[in-house]
C-alpha cells in the first residue's frame, strides 16, 4: 500500500482538514475565516470522492492554498495590508 493510500486510510485526509478549520477560529478577521471554512468544508465533502484529494494535492496550486490556509496566510496578510482582501476573497 503506497504512503498516500495508507494516510486515506488512516483518516489523515480528514485530520488535516479538520485541524485546518480548527486554525480557522484563531483568526482575527471572521468574515475572511467564514469564507474559507466553507471551503474547507466543501473540500472535505469531495474528498469523499475516490482519489479527489490526491489528485487536488498533486496541483501545485491547490497544495499551496491548502497549507497556506493551514498556516494563517490570508487573515495574517490581510491584517498587515487591507489592500489585499480582494486578493484572497479571490484565491
Amino acid at each position: 500500500m503506497s504512503f498516500f493510500a495508507q494516510f486515506e486510510a488512516k483518516g489523515g485526509v480528514a485530520k488535516i482538514i479538520s485541524v485546518t478549520l480548527s486554525s480557522l477560529e484563531l483568526w482575527e478577521s471572521s468574515a475572511l475565516a467564514e469564507s474559507w471554512s466553507m471551503w474547507l468544508q466543501e473540500l472535505h465533502s469531495f474528498s469523499q470522492i475516490p482519489l479527489f484529494f490526491q489528485l487536488f494535492l498533486k496541483h501545485q496550486k491547490c497544495k499551496d492554498l491548502l497549507f497556506k490556509v493551514l498556516a494563517g496566510q490570508p487573515d495574517t496578510e490581510l491584517g498587515a495590508d487591507p489592500s489585499k482582501k480582494a486578493l484572497w476573497e479571490q484565491e
